[in-house]
């Protein structure tokens, strides 16, 4: 796991990938009615 975050009453997370290494990342995004787990690609 590289990165984790909570929030709450929120709509909207912006994530900063400028520390990142380069690749293909799996996001879980998950609430208490929902889950959806999509792939990132960071490049430089």
């Amino acid at each position: 796991m590289l990165f984790t975050t909570t929030a709450y009453k929120t709509n909207k997370i912006e994530i900063n990938t400028k520390d990142f290494p380069t690749g293909i990342y799996v996001v879980q995004i998950q609430t208490a009615d929902f889950m959806a787990t999509k792939k990132l690609v960071v490049e430089k």
